[in-house]
C-alpha cells in the first residue's frame, strides 16, 4: 500500500509587493486570520505530473504553463469555536475543509508552529517556519506523534532558503523567496520500521504565504527532481475587506458602530486606519471570554469592514475591541435571536 503524507501550510493574504528586491520574510506576512478563506488547484496526489523547479540562487520562476484541475479550499477559524481547541492551548490559528477535520497552528514574531489535527497532538514540536526569513537560511525541525497504540511517527525536516528573485503565476508576478525543504518520515511499531523521504519547494510572497508548492515522489533521492506533486493558490477572501474605491485616507482611527446592531445572525464592522499599524480586532463576551477574533496583522492606511458571526453563539451583550498600535477602542454589540 502506497502512503502518502503531505505536510501543507495554507496561507494568505494581502497585497503584492512589486519591486523586483530580494526580500526578507516576516511573520506579519501570514495574516492567517479567521475569515479568510483560501482557493487552491492541485494535481492527483497519486498521478505525478511533470515539473521544473528550476535552479538556486537568483531566478525568475514562471509556472503559468503547468495546468491542474483539483480544487479544494481552505477556510481559517477562531481556535476558540472548534471542537479539539483544549488539547491545543497554545494554538491561536486554525483551518478546516470540510467542517470535520481540523489543522491547529501557533504564530508569533519568532515563527510557525503546526501544534496538530484533530485528536493528534504533535508533540516536542519546534517551529515550522522561523522568522525573520531571508536568502541563505537555514534550519531544521522536528515533531513526533502516536496516532495509534505502539506507533510512533517522527517527522524531522531541513529547510533551506535556497532561492530568490519573482515568480509569475495565474495571479501576476511577484517577488519571492524559494524555500527547499527534505522531509524523513520514521514510522516504528512493534514490528518494523518504515523510513520514508522527499524533497519539497514552496515559493513565498509576501501577503500571500506559499504561492506556489511542488513535493517529489516518495523516495526520491534528486532534489531537481523531475515529477511530482503542484498546487496553487487561485484565489482568497479575507474577513476584513478593504472599502472600495477610496479617494482619501481617514485622518484619525475609527471604529465605527456596527451595523445592524442589535443583530442576527451577523453584523458588520468598520474601522479606519491614518496610517500603516499593527491592528487586532476581537469578541469578547460578558465575562471577557474571547469568542472570536476577526483581524489580527499589520494593515495599511485605509477603511475596512470586518464581519462578525454570531450563529453559534447564545443571545447576549459583546464588546468589539479594536486594537491599533498598542491604543484600544471598544463598542457594545448585542445578539439578540
Amino acid at each position: 500500500m502506497k502512503t502518502v503524507i503531505r505536510i501543507t501550510l495554507l496561507l494568505c493574504v494581502c497585497c503584492p509587493i512589486m519591486a523586483r528586491a530580494q526580500i526578507t520574510f516576516q511573520w506579519t506576512d501570514l495574516p492567517i486570520n479567521a475569515g479568510t478563506v483560501i482557493d487552491y488547484v492541485n494535481s492527483d496526489v497519486l498521478s505525478p505530473i511533470s515539473l521544473d523547479p528550476g535552479s538556486a540562487g537568483h531566478q525568475n520562476w514562471d509556472f503559468t504553463n503547468i495546468s491542474v484541475s483539483e480544487s479544494f479550499q481552505h477556510r481559517w477559524l477562531d481556535p476558540t469555536t472548534t471542537p479539539h481547541i483544549g488539547l491545543y492551548p497554545t494554538a491561536n490559528r486554525c483551518f478546516t475543509s470540510d467542517d470535520v477535520h481540523y489543522g491547529y497552528y501557533c504564530l508569533t514574531s519568532a515563527g510557525l508552529w503546526w501544534c496538530g489535527q484533530d485528536t493528534t497532538v504533535y508533540q516536542d514540536g519546534e517551529p515550522v517556519y522561523t522568522f525573520p526569513c531571508t536568502y541563505g537560511d537555514t534550519w531544521t525541525t522536528s515533531w513526533w506523534t502516536s496516532p495509534y497504540p505502539q506507533v510512533t511517527v517522527e517527522n524531522e525536516i531541513d529547510y533551506e532558503v535556497d532561492g530568490w528573485g519573482t515568480i509569475t503565476d495565474q495571479l501576476g508576478t511577484f517577488n519571492c523567496l524559494r524555500i527547499k525543504r527534505h522531509l524523513t518520515i520514521t514510522m516504528t511499531t512493534p514490528w518494523m520500521t518504515t523510513v520514508m523521504t522527499y524533497w519539497g519547494y514552496d515559493w513565498f510572497v509576501p501577503g500571500y504565504g506559499d504561492l506556489v508548492m511542488m513535493e517529489s515522489n516518495i523516495d526520491e533521492p534528486d532534489p531537481y527532481f523531475t515529477q511530482g506533486y503542484f498546487r496553487r493558490i487561485v484565489g482568497i477572501n479575507t474577513g476584513v475587506r478593504p472599502f472600495p474605491d477610496q479617494t482619501a485616507l481617514p485622518n484619525q482611527v475609527t471604529l465605527s458602530p456596527a451595523y445592524p446592531n442589535p443583530f442576527n445572525p451577523s453584523t458588520q464592522i468598520n474601522f479606519s486606519l491614518p496610517k500603516p499599524g499593527d491592528v487586532s480586532l476581537v469578541i469578547f463576551d460578558q465575562l471577557g471570554r474571547q469568542v472570536a477574533q476577526l483581524a489580527e496583522g499589520r494593515f495599511t492606511a485605509g477603511q475596512y469592514q470586518a464581519t462578525f458571526e454570531g450563529s453559534r453563539l447564545a443571545s447576549g451583550l459583546y464588546l468589539a475591541t479594536l486594537r491599533v498600535d498598542g491604543a484600544a477602542y471598544t463598542q457594545k454589540l448585542v445578539l439578540m435571536k
